[in-house]
């Protein structure tokens, strides 16, 4: 058997679970359904509003949905606002933060309707899908009280919220364009002291403690690369040093968190932890000392 046969073969095999998965998850319900099941159901949503035939709307694909899901028909019969509030999400239309007071079962379409046009503003303000969906919940008691009950709630919505930040190409790219701009800016910040520093004799004292400060962030990063990649090779630990040397790394931090990447086989971190370590290298290691020399 070829290599192509085989990874078509897995493939398919891949396809059948995948298909089975979703099969049975609309047959769950509320009493035996887990956090687990809210991603998938998050993830089968979204496939099958990308797959819906040409003119049917994504209202009418989620309310569909709805209907042919026992967990969320359930929840739906329970809280009618619910509905409207995934149609309104599923549109993914920026509009103004809503203000939606009262308990979940005292909420009707129209507050359903508000509370859904507001995540797309939340996700726009927020780094990751995870951080713009529990904004979202706190901004509103009803879906606090709905994240309580319902277990699968909130893997749900932080599944469709990376699909919905993957299908707005804005706003990744200004999530990217900030990072790689404040990178580039820290950069030539330093670049600048330290050429001050250097060429005042009577401040050179300041352009080695600065110079210093630099290179121990650089290497405490070079140090998170190495240990998170040792077991991947020298190619690939060259290759992710590179933008830690060109003062690229807080970008491509920022691009993998918001693309929503996963922990890839052989990491030590994920994205959201690598990242988080190396904000707290360059704050307590350059940007607090240099503040302080400056």
């Amino acid at each position: 058997i070829s290599y192509k046969e085989a990874k078509q073969s897995v493939k398919n095999y891949v396809r059948k679970v995948r298909d089975a998965s979703y099969y049975f998850i609309g047959l769950i319900s509320n009493a035996n359904a887990t956090a687990e099941d809210g991603t998938t159901l998050g993830k089968k949503l979204m496939l099958n509003l990308k797959e819906r035939r040409k003119g049917r709307s994504k209202d009418v694909e989620a309310s569909d949905f709805i209907l042919s899901h026992r967990i969320l028909k359930e929840s739906c019969e329970k809280y009618p606002f619910l509905r409207n509030m995934l149609c309104a999400v599923v549109k993914n239309k920026l509009k103004p933060l809503q203000n939606v007071e009262g308990r979940a079962e005292c909420l009707g379409e129209k507050d359903g309707e508000k509370i859904g046009k507001s995540l797309a503003i939340s996700l726009a303000t927020t780094l990751t899908a995870t951080q713009g969906t529990d904004e979202w919940i706190l901004q509103f008691p009803a879906l606090q009280e709905v994240n309580e009950e319902f277990v699968w709630f909130k893997t749900m919505m932080d599944q469709i919220g990376f699909k919905l930040m993957e299908e707005v190409s804005w706003g990744l790219k200004l999530r990217v364009a900030i990072g790689a701009g404040t990178s580039l800016a820290d950069l030539g910040t330093d670049i600048y002291m330290l050429s001050i520093f250097w060429g005042d004799n009577n401040r050179r004292d300041f352009f080695h403690m600065s110079l210093t400060t630099l290179l121990v962030s650089v290497s405490l990063q070079l140090l998170i690369v190495i240990l998170q990649n040792r077991s991947l090779g020298y190619r690939k630990v060259a290759k992710e040093a590179f933008p830690v040397f060109v003062g690229m790394k807080p970008a491509l931090d920022a691009y993998r968190v918001v693309t929503g990447k996963e922990k890839e086989a052989g990491n030590v971190l994920g994205p959201m932890t690598e990242m988080t370590i190396n904000k707290m290298i360059e704050l307590f290691a350059e940007a607090i000392p240099n503040t302080i020399i400056q």
